[in-house]
């Protein structure tokens, strides 16, 4: 079984200048203990460094999914669709096979069910992915799950 753990919150400061310092470090014994390969990049802004596990994986360019969860639910904030991580998102009542879909959502319940239906009400990606100098910014694809179907990646490098 092949799962990619990924910070693309600090992958993105992976993409930009290579003059930072780069400190590998082994965390394979973490990954082995699960049965996944992963890598792993942390970014230190004070220190201008990084710490890389597996690097050469972080840079292949993988498609978002669940990762996009969190600039997802800042993009919501920001923009007032939502107002708190309490709020209630009302539940349209359609059945889904993820039992924890089909209930009304606050930002964390959706987080911890990862339910994609609370995340496809705003129209503002492309400002926010291009602000956030976040993956590849091509979100073609459908609108509302550009970050699990279509063209966009995180991880690439420039």
């Amino acid at each position: 079984m092949r799962i990619l753990f990924l910070l693309p919150a600090l992958i993105i400061f992976y993409q930009t200048l290579s003059s930072q310092v780069k400190t590998n470090i082994d965390l394979g014994k973490h990954f082995d203990k699960y049965g996944v390969m992963g890598c792993f990049v942390l970014y230190n802004q004070t220190d201008n460094e990084f710490t890389l596990y597996n690097a050469d994986l972080c840079d292949s360019g993988y498609i978002p999914a669940s990762t996009f969860k969190i600039p997802n639910s800042l993009i919501a904030l920001e923009e007032g669709v939502i107002r708190n991580t309490n709020q209630i998102i009302r539940w349209d009542g359609q059945v889904w096979p993820d039992k924890g879909w089909n209930q009304d959502q606050t930002l964390r319940s959706a987080m911890k069910y990862s339910c994609v239906w609370a995340y496809v009400w705003i129209d503002k990606y492309y400002k926010y992915v291009k602000s956030f100098d976040y993956g590849n910014k091509d979100l073609k694809g459908p609108l509302t799950r550009f970050w699990l179907a279509g063209s966009f990646r995180i991880s690439e490098k420039p």
